[in-house]
């Protein structure tokens, strides 16, 4: 959404996928569509306006009953190629989104000083990524299981919910402004010593201490961030200092959590 506009989705390769998946495992396919949906990636965005949303879902269930007429009249129904083919070119997006997305992003989700350990957050976990950590007043805590699918952030009554951004911001900059650094430092004045060194830092995988040290550092961190957060005052701190705590939250508003179980 931009103003009154209502701009598509892109559902990139999902669909097609999903086909291929379906196919090697012996179903025949028939047909394959995308749908706009309302974004619910709270950890990054708002969600929408009520009015907006209903848009979207009206629009939706349109474009199913229609397709699912096509296909029950015994006709072969393949749409989205066009996203498709632009899914592949930025194929490279979607590794972006598999990093930052699922094993950062979502790994500085946390309960703020609301929480009344209701526990309708770890109950209700699609991949039981969600775990309640404390014998009193458990609070949740996620996994690497966590796919991002924001259920937790949606249904949280007290909306206690929130994405640390301002320790996000703060450990990548201790890892891109200064701890990245010291791999190639390293390399770079073992080289001196060691002549096939040289060759390494030059080649394809010259970024390779980088990547891995980034990595380490990342998962480090996230297990900081929870033990930050049991703290009363720093949990204050990251609540404050996230713009999540003032996004909209969204959830289809026909749809339950008994529904999703």
């Amino acid at each position: 959404m931009i103003g009154p506009w209502h701009l598509p989705g892109l559902e990139g390769t999902t669909t097609i996928l999903i086909a291929l998946i379906l196919l090697l495992k012996g179903y025949d396919i028939r047909g394959f569509q995308g749908l706009d949906m309302p974004s619910n990636w709270l950890a990054v965005h708002w969600g929408m306006k009520k009015e907006n949303a209903e848009w979207f879902i009206s629009r939706a269930k349109l474009r199913t009953e229609e397709y699912t007429l096509k296909i029950l009249e015994g006709k072969v129904l393949l749409r989205g190629w066009g996203f498709i083919i632009i899914g592949i070119l930025l194929v490279q997006v979607s590794l972006g989104y598999i990093i930052i997305g699922r094993l950062m992003l979502s790994k500085i989700m946390f309960a703020d000083y609301r929480c009344n350990s209701c526990g309708i957050c770890w109950n209700n976990c699609p991949y039981h990524a969600i775990k309640k950590i404390g014998k009193y007043n458990p609070t949740p805590y996620w996994t690497f299981n966590c796919e991002s699918c924001e259920r937790c952030i949606a249904y949280c009554p007290q909306e206690a919910i929130q994405t640390g951004f301002s320790f996000l911001f703060l450990l990548y900059w201790l890892i891109f402004g200064v701890i990245a650094f010291v791999p190639v430092f390293v390399i770079t004045k073992a080289a001196v010593f060691v002549p096939f060194l040289s060759n390494f830092k030059k080649g394809p995988w010259a970024e390779l201490p980088v990547v891995i040290y980034t990595l380490l550092c990342a998962g480090v961190g996230y297990y900081i961030f929870i033990l930050l957060v049991k703290n009363p005052v720093l949990n204050r701190v990251f609540t404050f200092t996230t713009p999540t705590k003032i996004f909209r939250r969204y959830n289809e508003p026909e749809t339950k959590l008994k529904d999703l179980k």
